[in-house]
């Protein structure tokens, strides 16, 4: 490379700067000349509701899908047991009703379930380690499960 092709170089550079100053020049002047035009002010405000609106209607739209896809799925309502008498030493336990209330097939339920019986006076404690676990492949719309919890000894 000679310095005959680098000043050639430096000057489509320079001359590439120029003309680049110059739009810039050019669009600042037209800028500040609109900015005299009440017209301007009212298609700038056009594009700023034009930008609004379409940031809302996004918004709305993934508002909708989301509440339709809630809308689609399973719901469980787990039925509470039937009062019984405690008293006895006898091994007891609850059946407790699972009904999916949703609109779609319900798919791998899993239930932990944990039971125990102390006095009203006893502080309440929440051990898990003894709880009981149930796995379910399908319950269908409408359909309805009864699940044994045995009563802790």
């Amino acid at each position: 490379m000679n310095a005959h092709d680098t000043s050639t170089e430096k000057e489509k550079t320079q001359s590439k700067i120029e003309k680049a100053l110059q739009l810039l020049w050019e669009f600042i002047v037209k800028f500040f000349r609109k900015l005299h035009d009440p017209k301007f002010f009212v298609e700038v405000w056009a594009l700023v509701g034009l930008f609004a609106y379409a940031c809302i209607t996004y918004n709305q739209w993934q508002d909708s899908n989301r509440n339709f896809t809630i809308d689609e799925r399973a719901w469980l309502y787990v039925q509470s047991p039937s009062i019984m008498d405690l008293k006895t030493d006898n091994f007891v336990q609850w059946n407790l009703t699972l009904k999916n209330t949703g609109k779609t097939m319900c798919k791998k339920i899993h239930t932990e379930f944990f039971a125990t019986i102390r006095k009203n006076s006893d502080p309440e404690v929440f051990d898990y380690s003894h709880s009981m676990t149930t796995d379910m492949a399908l319950l269908p719309p409408g359909g309805e499960t009864i699940i044994q919890v045995p009563r802790p000894r």
